[in-house]
């Protein structure tokens, strides 16, 4: 199974000439939700650390690719041994590692707001998909980024049928709407049909607010900070293509 990880995690950096250990660390998580669906459940950051440090020696054995670590403005890059590097590499590769930063340095903040918001549920402490259930209700929460979301929706549809109770997206709020209305534009109706929910943390303010779709449990939408954003969200989309019909 662990080579099946690599596998996926090669195909998701393939062609990829520049790459840092915090962009694998994420994208192993994603690896493992394709490859292991809802077993993913068991994975640590432990894990996905120990992961990280032995994948370049993997690497060479499976795939016969090796990297070469450049310091650069204080971050360590791996560059493909014998390949022809520019400027553009390098900042493909910085977009993944600030995006990499983002998710880790707001995860912790999602979980504890999500067991806040869930705090009369009994939780299983997954650190990357959290489990809650109170009587027969049950929320499966997932933390990842909604641009990742948004590449690997095919996988939250296949994960959200194979898990009891309601299947949860959470994400971190971003310093543009840009991705948010790109994924609603592509996937919000389809997000419905799946009974997905997506809501989205602010990690400075520490709250929590519907993107798409709501709890069943009518105690936790009081607990939204701002429970109409779904129906905000769904009005900006009109708008925009309202807009967008009286273009040239």
């Amino acid at each position: 199974m662990e080579r099946d990880v690599i596998e996926m995690l090669y195909r998701m950096i393939e062609g990829r000439k520049v790459v840092t250990k915090e962009e694998i660390a994420r994208k192993i998580i994603r690896a493992h939700l394709v490859v292991l669906g809802k077993e993913a459940r068991s994975l640590t950051e432990r894990k996905v650390s120990n992961f990280v440090n032995n994948l370049f020696e993997e690497f060479i054995k499976i795939k016969n690719l090796r990297f070469v670590n450049i310091e650069k403005d204080g971050i360590s890059f791996y560059v493909r041994e014998k390949s022809l590097v520019e400027l553009e590499d390098f900042k493909i590769s910085l977009v993944e590692y600030e995006k990499s930063k983002k998710f880790f340095n707001s995860l912790h903040v999602m979980r504890a707001v999500t067991d806040s918001f869930f705090e009369d549920y009994e939780v299983d402490d997954g650190e990357y998909i959290r489990r809650y259930v109170s009587g027969d209700k049950i929320y499966n929460v997932v933390y990842s980024l909604i641009e990742d979301v948004y590449e690997d929706f095919e996988v939250h549809k296949k994960l959200s049928r194979s898990f009891n109770g309601i299947y949860t997206i959470v994400v971190p709020t971003e310093k543009k709407i840009d991705p948010f209305l790109d994924f609603y534009s592509q996937y919000s109706e389809e997000a419905k049909r799946e009974r997905i929910r997506i809501w989205v943390v602010n990690t400075v303010e520490k709250s929590i607010d519907p993107f798409i779709g709501y709890p069943n449990d009518l105690r936790l939408v009081k607990k939204f900070k701002n429970p109409k954003l779904a129906s905000i969200m769904s009005s900006l989309w009109r708008t925009k293509v309202d807009e967008e019909s009286w273009k040239d």
